[in-house]
């Protein structure tokens, strides 16, 4: 790993640790209720409803040949336009400083290679289900 790489890989941090953290406090929108509920088949109605296992997917079924996966602290993975944090137990609950830090500037910026740009801490926890 070449001098150059290293501060790169810093700033990719912080991006990666606020996509995760916007995700999780986003809000979904409640849809509005359909005006006119739909009408089963006759031969559906009959049949017994097939109900639907509640709870994650299983790992192969979301992390397909097709991920791109990029290794570190903690896995990332891109399926399509998607990214996956896989994050090891290990790190739960454990606070991680995340320093942002400018590599190069152009001249006259008013800041300098090296400075500090931002500092955060970010800790994952696990939801109550």
């Amino acid at each position: 790993m070449s001098r150059s790489e290293i501060p790169k890989r810093l700033l990719c941090l912080p991006l990666m640790m606020a996509i995760a953290c916007s995700s999780l406090f986003s809000q979904q929108r409640p849809q509005p209720p359909a005006a006119v509920p739909p009408v089963k088949p006759a031969s559906e109605a009959a049949a017994p409803a097939l109900s639907a296992k509640p709870g994650p997917k299983a790992y192969k079924d979301v992390i397909t040949s097709k991920a791109v996966t990029s290794r570190g602290l903690f896995n990332v993975h891109k399926v399509d336009e998607k990214y996956y944090f896989e994050i090891p137990d290990s790190l739960f609950g454990r606070d991680i400083m995340a320093v942002t830090r400018f590599s190069r500037v152009a001249g006259g910026a008013g800041v300098y290679g090296g400075e500090l740009a931002n500092q955060q801490v970010v800790r994952f926890e696990k939801g109550p289900e």
